[in-house]
């Protein structure tokens, strides 16, 4: 079965399974957690403990259920989508000023020990292919940072000058000249 962008997306970032993002979309809707367990996995037990208590233990085995239902939770409470006003000049202003990054952000991320920094942050929380790829990145980084700190011999290079006889440049130059002489004289 094949899922949304988001769904695929959620069930990355906090290593779930379809299932269990689901689950969190539910609760976060308003669904109690039985109810949301019993609709999503359909238990065969009837009761209402003992799925009372499949719900729990399904929580308190996956950390990121709780930790996506309380971001989905913040996001419909409106606190991550400024446009509550009526007018779009507000709500474009709103959203810009959202999107700034403050100086010390950006500065940080400009320099490449920030970046690693921001790498070794994130690496933790990813796994799998994303987990490869950060690696790598880091890789390329400090490989790039050595590269950096190796001081290369400076080149120092003499010009010489050149008598303008010989020049290729002068050289060319006179014998067009010689060609619109002769030219001339043979009008």
């Amino acid at each position: 079965m094949t899922y949304s962008k988001r769904v695929t997306e959620l069930q990355r970032i906090y290593s779930l399974t379809p299932e269990d993002v689901f689950f969190c979309m539910l609760v976060a809707s308003g669904a109690t957690r039985q109810e949301a367990y019993a609709a999503i996995y359909r238990p065969t037990t009837n009761g209402t403990g003992t799925i009372a208590s499949k719900a729990n233990a399904l929580q308190k085995n996956k950390p990121g259920i709780s930790q996506l239902i309380e971001a989905i939770q913040y996001q419909r409470s409106g606190a991550d989508t400024p446009t509550k006003t009526n007018s779009p000049k507000e709500d474009a202003a709103k959203i810009a000023e959202s999107n700034k990054v403050d100086k010390k952000t950006l500065d940080t991320f400009r320099s490449k020990d920030g970046i690693l920094e921001g790498l070794i942050k994130v690496l933790p929380s990813v796994t799998g292919k994303d987990k490869a790829a950060v690696l790598i990145q880091i890789a390329d980084l400090q490989r790039m940072k050595q590269e950096e700190n190796k001081e290369e011999a400076e080149q120092v290079v003499y010009y010489h000058p050149v008598s303008c006889f010989r020049c290729a440049l002068y050289a060319e130059h006179k014998k067009k000249q010689k060609e619109e002489a002769r030219k001339d004289a043979d009008i």
